[in-house]
This record gives structure tokens, C-alpha cells and sequence, in this order.
């Protein structure tokens, strides 16, 4: 009998144990995941934010800045001068 209830207490055990390290893997998984996504996103703004300040340069250097005005208020003409410096696909541009 004592043999039995060692036998069921290791195998609850071994069951306990199993559950924890599962648990563990799938927090470690999620973090990682969750950071990796921070990254992309960061990344992205970094990209998106080089690209714009490209633009603004380009359109001072030829003198069209009533152009960078309208940008900021008229999305569409935006993405046209994005476009026209072939600095992003249509796509890529979101507010």
C-alpha cells in the first residue's frame, strides 16, 4: 500500500512539475513574442519617420513647401508625394 501512494504522489508530482514547466515555456514564448512585436514597431515608426523627414528635405530643397503644407492636412496628397520621391508604397503609409 505504501508503495501505491509513493507511486501516486511521484506521478502527481511529475504531473505538477510538467504543468509548471509548461506554463514557464509559454510566459517565456509570450515575452519574447511581445517584445519582438515592440521591436517591429518601433522599427517601423524609425522607418516611417526617415522616410517623411526625406520627404520634407526634398520638397524644401526644390522650394515647394506650400506642397509639405498640404501634405499635413490632405492624406491622399501625402501619399501621391511619396509616391513621386519614390520613398514608400501606398501600403507601407498609415496615420
Amino acid at each position: 500500500m505504501c508503495d501505491a501512494l509513493e507511486e501516486m504522489m511521484e506521478e502527481m508530482m511529475k504531473d505538477k512539475l510538467e504543468e509548471m514547466m509548461k506554463d514557464k515555456v509559454e510566459d517565456m514564448i509570450k515575452d519574447k513574442m511581445d517584445c519582438m512585436k515592440e521591436q517591429a514597431e518601433e522599427q517601423a515608426r524609425s522607418e516611417v519617420t526617415a522616410q517623411m523627414n526625406t520627404l520634407i528635405l526634398k520638397l524644401s530643397q526644390l522650394g515647394r513647401i506650400e506642397e509639405l503644407v498640404k501634405a499635413a492636412s490632405d492624406e491622399e496628397y501625402e501619399k501621391r508625394l511619396f509616391e513621386e520621391f519614390g520613398l514608400l508604397p501606398c501600403a507601407d503609409i498609415e496615420k
